[in-house]
């Protein structure tokens, strides 16, 4: 492979892993977002649903990038360790974004694993909210059902039966 096309495929790398740290940052964000609308009191299911939809697109392109990396990575790894000395700057710049982007990944890991405990929470406070409404509910129409079932035919709602 030729020298200048070696250096085009790592400022494409390195062009990668910035937009996959972008992304990620989009993400972290994102997760915030979450954390907060999950602290709110009433939960907006809504609100929810709607960052949900937006890191589900920063999702889709981060795993886009990274698949784009990896193809052209696959193309340079052979001949990154015979050109090591003269690529060494490059190298360098992609060991240190590559770092980066692993610690963003792992705020986004501990960000999640916070916000699924409280997700879990606010839908464990939802079941008892409609457990509770369907009990109310069950009550009020056995109530209405035996309320209908006490009067007869022929029978005035309005007089009493004794006489």
């Amino acid at each position: 492979m030729a020298e200048n096309q070696n250096t085009v495929y790592l400022n494409v790398l390195i062009d990668t892993l910035r937009k996959k740290e972008e992304l990620l940052n989009t993400l972290i964000e994102l997760t915030k977002e979450q954390e907060s609308i999950l602290a709110e009191s009433p939960f907006s299911m809504d609100s929810f649903d709607l960052v949900m939809n937006h890191k589900d697109e920063a999702i889709n392109q981060l795993n886009q990038v990274e698949n784009g990396f990896e193809l052209i990575y696959q193309r340079v790894e052979k001949e990154l360790p015979a050109k090591k000395d003269q690529i060494k700057t490059e190298i360098l710049e992609i060991q240190k974004l590559i770092r980066n982007v692993t610690d963003k990944s792992m705020v986004i890991q501990a960000l999640e694993s916070k916000n699924k405990e409280r997700l879990i929470m606010q839908l464990a406070g939802r079941r008892q909210e409609i457990r509770s409404f369907k009990a109310t509910n069950h009550a009020a129409d056995r109530y209405h059902q035996n309320m209908a079932n006490q009067h007869q035919e022929g029978q005035s709602y309005f007089l009493d039966k004794k006489k």
